[in-house]
């Protein structure tokens, strides 16, 4: 039985649909799941320079300044 080429065409069109459409849920997907690592990244950094700022306060609240000189 040999295979008509038309049908390997339309297989051929249709494979190559389907491949386009797996192409743009993946790249859709990584995209997406870029942005919230970004974002994550940016709220842990702020996080971070937060932490920074909150024992800074600490630090010059505890410690003995004499400022009456």
């Amino acid at each position: 039985m040999a295979i008509k080429p038309a049908t390997c065409s339309k297989k051929l069109r249709r494979s190559s649909v389907i491949e386009n459409i797996a192409q743009k849920i993946v790249q859709e997907a990584s995209v997406h799941f870029l942005m919230r690592r970004a974002s994550s990244d940016l709220a842990s950094s702020w996080l971070d320079i937060g932490q920074f700022w909150g024992n800074l306060a600490k630090i010059l609240t505890d410690a003995d300044l004499d400022v009456d000189e």
